[in-house]
């Protein structure tokens, strides 16, 4: 038994080489991440979100750079993209491990490739990494004017993804002033700018009611319902949404981002019960459209109640009589039928 735990353990770990990430349940802690500066993003991205994870030897090494393919996968967890594009798409991805996410990336016009191919096995840089998230979020700058200090490294199709993310304050790595544009992207830089994107991941369908002074974002499946709360940023549906998504008493002060096929629907202020709601406006009980006009007469009446009903043309008489119905004597509210059948 105990070899074949062993034999279990490498199959995992070989895996994980392989793979550039493991997607195993979140560890309470690694043993690479105490005091490095990517501590609390990597603490709750990947304990509390699971969105990166670590490795079946305890370690996240938060350092290591990862494959374009890896980072698809991160991006699928992320967001939950739902088209994928055809499984020929790209001409060297048949048979990868990140194939279905590549592929639902690509659908989403996120994911691009180089000449037909996907290279998910090469490292990806930084300017790569930060222009698909900048496509993941519909976040396109108005300027390509990039202010770092090696702005001419960058490249044309990152610059006006690169100047946005900057201007929003997603990028912090850059206090020398140099973006490093062609450098491999870190799993720590990788979670620090996904945790100075969004303050909240909703990831199950629950009521949630907590201020948020950063965005939130919506990602479970089953949708989410909103209270009594604040979201100081944006309020991001990501396109894997495909329950309700319900607000009430919710103030968004960025910009509302539904990438879902799910309309957002905010029933604040709606009565809950019947009697809660407002008096309708007075009208006259019935409108002029609404008249009754009957046929015409036949000129001949029925009496009824010592009073003299017309009789209209083409109205089907009725049968009854006034002396068919007494009062029922042991229940004097119910009226008896001695007419006959």
């Amino acid at each position: 038994r105990t070899m074949g735990r062993k034999r279990i353990a490498a199959a995992l770990l070989a895996l994980a080489l392989t793979a550039g990430t493991l997607a195993l349940p979140a560890r309470a802690a690694f043993t690479d991440t105490d005091g490095h500066w990517a501590t609390a993003a990597i603490t709750k991205w990947s304990e509390e979100y699971s969105i990166i994870n670590g490795y079946e030897d305890g370690s996240f090494r938060p350092d290591n750079s990862i494959t374009r393919g890896a980072f698809a996968g991160i991006l699928d967890r992320f967001l939950k993209f739902r088209e994928v594009s055809p499984a020929g798409t790209f001409s060297d991805l048949a048979g990868n491990y990140w194939e279905e996410s590549i592929l639902k990336l690509h659908a989403a016009g996120v994911y691009l490739g180089n000449n037909g191919a996907a290279l998910a096995g090469d490292t990806i840089t930084r300017q790569q990494a930060v222009a698909m998230i900048a496509r993941a979020f519909g976040l396109v700058g108005e300027t390509a004017d990039v202010h770092y200090l090696d702005a001419d490294q960058v490249a044309e199709y990152a610059r006006s993804y690169l100047a946005e993310m900057s201007a929003r304050g997603y990028i912090t790595d850059s206090s020398d002033g140099y973006f490093r544009p062609t450098d491999p992207i870190t799993r720590a830089e990788i979670v620090t700018i996904l945790d100075n994107m969004i303050e909240v991941l909703i990831q199950t369908n629950t009521t949630y009611d907590r201020d948020a002074s950063g965005s939130v974002m919506i990602n479970a499946a089953e949708g989410a319902y909103l209270r009594d709360m604040t979201v100081a940023g944006d309020l991001i549906v990501a396109p894997g949404v495909t329950g309700p998504v319900m607000l009430e008493n919710v103030t968004v002060q960025g910009d509302v981002r539904n990438f879902s096929a799910v309309q957002i629907t905010d029933i604040t202020g709606r009565p809950e019960d019947p009697e809660d709601s407002e008096e309708p406006e007075d009208r006259p009980g019935i409108d002029p459209g609404e008249v009754y006009t009957p046929s015409e007469t036949t000129g001949e009446y029925i009496q009824y109640s010592g009073q003299q009903i017309p009789v209209y043309a083409g109205v089907e008489r009725n049968p009854f009589s006034q002396g068919d119905f007494m009062w029922d004597p042991d229940r004097p509210d119910r009226l008896l039928y001695t007419g006959r059948d």
